[in-house]
């Protein structure tokens, strides 16, 4: 690669086949609301910064779709319109079908029915009882463990049609208080046939990793969440801070930003119950009642409509504490793009736990295998 490229369209091209040589099939981004401006900001950061001098570890970015975790490693490849897809070559465990959606009574596949007048005060219960809860750990590393599928397609080549996988990957996510950002990821089990885990999540320490990244966090810093306004309509605006670029969509972009805060921080209580609230005084959510999510644990699931067109989103959470269990997007209208027919889920992630750590309880990287 030049080290001075004269143009874009020159290092894209560079890039492509630097990736084609690695054997990496690249595709076309979608981005969801204001995630394209958000790339293009965190790739000036990303140029602008220097190494310290304690040499932060350098990591093999995977890239995968951006708002799982909405950081600086996704972030370059967003800018650049490219995502790798296949992350784990080879004997991956790959799923040729979508998972089961998840059954929801009264309500169909395509998340057809529901209440939207029940969702305020459906939300209101939620913080209600995430007010009551007792704060997760009072250690200075916040560790949030995700158990994800993710949508990988090839992109299409002559007659074939795409094909789209989903991939399982379970991710702890590291926040240290110096505003490093570790990512340990582990292939996850397979499903059962009513889309749920068959294993038992392990614990981090008994099972080596498959990566095992650490990069710069978020500009907000280690402390972001718990700076935040227990305000609903002050939290609101510091949480979607371009509500023009949401004038459309923005039930989908205040979801997006309460997804981003609980896969990558621990919430205090009172933080967690003015997330709900906030979405309490939003329109454009349906209560679709109780179900069990992956982990097959009790919980009420609300949906909403998703950033691009075709497609449904739901927010799962528990109705005993009030925590977010996790989040789902849900294919309505069937897609020859991604080579999959409605309904299809294309994307889980699940709340495995979410705690504050000790130092102590990190795990030490060197005991962990990167290949």
């Amino acid at each position: 690669m030049t080290d001075e490229p004269s143009n874009d369209e020159q290092l894209e091209t560079e890039i492509r086949g630097l990736l084609a040589e690695l054997g990496v099939e690249p595709r076309h981004l979608d981005h969801g609301p204001g995630e394209a401006e958000r790339a293009e900001t965190d790739l000036a950061a990303i140029l602008a910064s220097r190494p310290d001098a304690r040499g932060r570890a350098a990591s093999r970015t995977r890239p995968r779709r951006a708002r799982t975790i909405g950081f600086f490693a996704a972030a370059a490849v967003l800018a650049l319109g490219l995502v790798v897809v296949r992350p784990w070559a080879g004997s991956s465990p790959v799923m040729a079908t979508t998972p089961a959606v998840l059954h929801l009574q009264d309500v169909d596949s395509q998340l057809d029915g529901g209440s939207a007048s029940a969702a305020p005060a459906e939300f209101r219960k939620l913080a209600a009882a995430a007010a009551t809860q007792q704060p997760a750990g009072d250690g200075p590393v916040q560790a949030v463990t995700v158990s994800s599928w993710l949508l990988s397609t090839d992109e299409k080549t002559g007659k074939a049609p795409p094909k789209s996988v989903l991939t399982p990957v379970v991710t702890e996510h590291l926040f240290l208080p110096d505003g490093t950002f570790r990512s340990i990821e582990r292939r996850g089990s397979p499903l059962d046939t009513s889309g749920r885990l068959t294993e038992p999540l392990t614990s981090t320490k008994d099972k080596p990793s498959d990566t095992d990244e650490t990069f710069d966090g978020p500009e907000e810093g280690p402390d972001f969440a718990d700076r935040l306004s227990r305000d609903q309509k002050v939290l609101r605006a510091q949480l979607v801070d371009s509500p023009e670029e949401c004038a459309d969509t923005m039930a989908a972009c205040l979801a997006s930003r309460v997804t981003f805060l609980h896969y990558n921080y621990v919430l205090e209580p009172a933080t967690a119950a003015a997330v709900w609230r906030a979405l309490a005084d939003q329109d454009g959510f349906t209560f679709l009642g109780k179900t069990r999510d992956r982990l097959d644990r009790p919980a009420v699931a609300f949906a909403f409509n998703g950033a691009e067109p075709g497609r449904r989103q739901i927010l799962l959470a528990d109705p005993v504490t009030g925590a977010l269990l996790g989040s789902e997007e849900i294919l309505v209208k069937s897609s020859a793009e991604l080579g999959l027919k409605a309904p299809a889920v294309i994307e889980f992630n699940a709340v495995v736990r979410s705690r504050r750590i000790t130092g102590d309880e990190v795990p030490d990287p060197a005991s962990t295998t990167v290949y």
